[in-house]
């Protein structure tokens, strides 16, 4: 029991991971791609998470091996890095920012059955969510979310052995056909599966607190045991749920490709009402807003440690912690990401903002891919805590396969190829 203990209060920054991780990639990324395609792209799912294994694991392997975040490594491989870095951050900040909050905004609305529209639903959000931060920060987000993602994690998992009862006569394994409409949702689909890149930053400062607040004794090995649960959990889910969108949605032919909030969130929690019983619904949409909100949160709350790490790492001061960045950089990212659902508001900014910050995230992947594989395996890592064989040749390929796609993809929006 002891023993049980010990491996529980070394869990924390994973946990946060799959807050972060289970949300727009999961529960409507992967719920899509059953409902539209059945399981045709499972294989994407499981390939995407396994490539790009190696760049989201060098954010707790460097914390905890050397005791510094991914942003004092970027400083030690050269400015440059930290610029690229801190270029590709901020070019994706509010757009993710944005994406969530309107998933978890739809999800809300449905949950207390007030019709807000997606702004003003927004705003109540990011206002609950930096009020907490501004308060609580990592202590509230650190004990919550552990909860909130096992909730409903177990009944998805329920729900999907249920759903295997449901009889169809549909294929549940239709031919790939490229159209422009499915290529997108493709690259969409990689962009954030299993999350943006960015996240392994967030994990790698995350890392480095949890082991501050354990004296220190945080060691290797008690970190990556804590991704991986965090890691391969949220890998088999983003598998669950593209299978419950295939079983419940695609088998029933119902249509959720352009589906505003609304429409996609009583969609979705209808997978869990079809399967465990109307009873369900109360517990499900609260779990799944639960979900979504800890993503939110999560997210609020990443981007500005991020900052407040830039800040004194561009000012050659590493060590140096200013509250006032952290907190600034929430109202600025709060802001941006309602500014650009209020540019986008109405049915349209549900899927438009997703399929922009999954597709930005898609382009920016191989170069922070790049960025963190080149620290692990470079010589400010410890010898003995850097990856294995394996973990080189996946990353090698990873890189090579992230790069080419983000070429074509870039080919094929500037008409130089035609698909």
């Amino acid at each position: 029991m002891n023993k049980i203990r010990k491996i529980w209060s070394t869990l924390g920054p994973g946990f946060l991971y799959a807050g972060a991780a289970v949300g727009v990639s999961h529960l409507v990324q992967s719920t899509k791609a059953g409902a539209q395609f059945g399981f045709t792209l499972l294989g994407v799912v499981i390939l995407s998470n396994i490539l790009k294994y190696p760049f989201f694991e060098a954010g707790p392997r460097y914390a905890a091996a050397t005791g510094e975040n991914l942003i004092q490594g970027y400083q030690r491989i050269g400015k440059w890095a930290v610029w690229m870095f801190t270029i590709l951050t901020a070019s994706t900040a509010f757009i993710i920012q944005a994406a969530v909050t309107i998933v978890t905004a739809a999800l809300f609305s449905n949950l207390i059955g007030i019709e807000f529209t997606g702004l003003e639903a927004s705003a109540i959000l990011l206002a609950v969510c930096g009020t907490i931060l501004f308060v609580g920060q990592y202590k509230w987000l650190d004990s919550i979310i552990k909860w909130v993602v096992i909730l409903l994690s177990i009944a998805s998992v329920i729900a999907f052995f249920r759903a295997q009862t449901i009889n169809t006569d549909v294929s549940l394994w239709p031919e790939w056909v490229t159209t422009g409409t499915s290529f997108v949702f493709l690259f969409a689909l990689m962009g954030w599966m299993p999350a943006p890149i960015d996240i392994a930053a967030w994990h790698s400062i995350w890392t480095v607190e949890k082991k501050q607040s354990q004296g220190g004794k945080l060691s290797l090995k008690d970190a990556l045991r804590d991704f991986h649960i965090g890691y391969w959990g949220t890998a088999v889910l983003a598998m669950v749920f593209l299978s419950l969108g295939a079983l419940v949605l695609f088998a029933n032919g119902v249509d959720i490709a352009g589906a505003s909030g609304a429409v996609f969130s009583k969609k979705f929690i209808s997978i869990y009402t079809e399967t465990l019983g109307k009873w369900t619904y109360p517990v499900i949409a609260f779990a799944a807003f639960a979900t979504m909100f800890s993503t939110t949160i999560t997210v609020l709350d990443g981007a500005p440690r991020v900052a407040n790490q830039l800040v004194p790492t561009l000012q050659g001061k590493p060590n140096a912690d200013h509250k006032l960045v952290y907190r600034i950089t929430i109202i600025v990212v709060a802001l941006g990401a309602l500014f650009l659902i209020w540019q986008y508001a109405g049915k349209e900014a549900f899927g438009t903002l997703i399929k922009i910050a999954t597709i930005t995230s898609f382009i920016t992947a191989p170069l922070l891919g790049f960025l963190n594989f080149k620290l692990v395996f470079s010589r400010h890592m410890p010898d003995e805590a850097k990856p294995g064989m394996l973990n080189k040749v996946v990353g090698i390929v990873g890189l090579v396969f992230l790069g080419s796609f983000s070429v074509i993809y870039v080919l094929w929006l500037t008409g130089v190829i035609v698909i």
